[in-house]
């Protein structure tokens, strides 16, 4: 005849029926079960004081610095209160010293400046800042930078160009750095860097 399997809360319990005459097997089974299961099971009953992830690398905060059209510090709701630097992903925005770059920074603050957002990204970039998407009453910020014209799609590497298709309506209807009558024509900051170096350096 088959074995039934037995759970080992079921076993424990067998285990001290039979053995009826030790007593101290009624103490330290289910301490010993206890033992086993709790650390398994206690994060998902009671949760952890510092967790502040609604998801695996997703949290919410409150911007409380804009630096520049792509770059914000963003106070977590919960867990630990010191600012973190998040480069919003997906998009480069005009350095502060490039034409276009006060009013981008501008823009984005006044869309998101003391805001709650969700945050959502695990990567760090060169500078050491969060690489992550933002995204503020379920809009994706970056997307709305780009279709604003205040920032370029940004390919990061070899992952794909997430916002080309704003960028080219940005670009066909004249909007943010693609404004008909600049002084200057708009040039993408990592080409400004490349020839100017950073504003910060």
């Amino acid at each position: 005849m088959p074995q039934t399997q037995q759970t080992p809360a079921q076993a424990a319990i067998n285990l001290i029926a039979v053995n009826h005459s030790r007593p101290w097997l009624a103490v330290a089974l289910p301490l010993a079960f206890l033992g086993l299961f709790v650390p398994t099971q206690a994060v998902a009953w009671f949760g952890t004081d510092t967790q502040q992830h609604s998801g695996p690398n997703e949290w919410e905060g409150t911007v409380v610095r804009v630096s520049d059209g792509d770059t914000v510090a963003v106070r977590a709701l919960k867990g630990n209160k010191k600012p973190i630097k998040v480069r919003i992903s997906g998009i480069d925005a005009p350095e502060i010293c490039q034409q276009g770059g006060i009013d981008s920074r501008d823009v984005l603050q006044r869309r998101i400046m003391g805001q709650r957002v969700t945050v959502q990204g695990k990567k760090q970039d060169d500078y050491g800042r969060l690489l992550a998407q933002i995204k503020h009453k379920n809009d994706d910020v970056g997307l709305w930078m780009v279709s604003q014209g205040q920032a370029w799609s940004y390919r990061y590497n070899a992952s794909v160009n997430p916002y080309a298709a704003e960028q080219r309506k940005a670009k066909a209807t004249g909007q943010g750095v693609f404004k008909a009558g600049q002084p200057e024509q708009p040039i993408e900051p990592r080409i400004f860097r490349r020839k100017n170096k950073s504003c910060y350096q």
